[in-house]
């Protein structure tokens, strides 16, 4: 069960981004969880991502390009202390990391 907040691109557009780590996730269940994909202009490229807050306040974005549907990268603000995986898990939906490791 998803224990987060949606949020939308304009509540987090001004954060500063720290931590991120790239996971194997379905969108779909990202959407059961609640969370709503926006199409947004990111550094000058187009993705697809989804805001959220978890029960501690801090907060995350989730998406991709166009190229990997199901290798999502996950940005967690410059400010928290929860670690990309405990984000994942307050979402409630299955995932694993990719090759990838976290980058700090």
């Amino acid at each position: 069960m998803s224990r987060v907040v949606a949020l939308t691109w304009a509540d987090v557009d001004q954060v500063r981004w720290g931590e991120v780590a790239a996971f194997k996730v379905s969108k779909a269940d990202l959407a059961s969880a609640g969370l709503t994909f926006d199409v947004v202009d990111f550094d000058g490229l187009e993705v697809e991502i989804a805001a959220f807050q978890i029960e501690s306040g801090e907060v995350a974005m989730i998406g991709s390009g166009h190229n990997s549907p199901d290798l999502l990268s996950l940005a967690v603000a410059a400010d928290a202390e929860a670690a990309p995986e405990e984000f994942m898990v307050a979402l409630g939906v299955e995932f694993e990391w990719s090759e990838w490791q976290p980058l700090r």
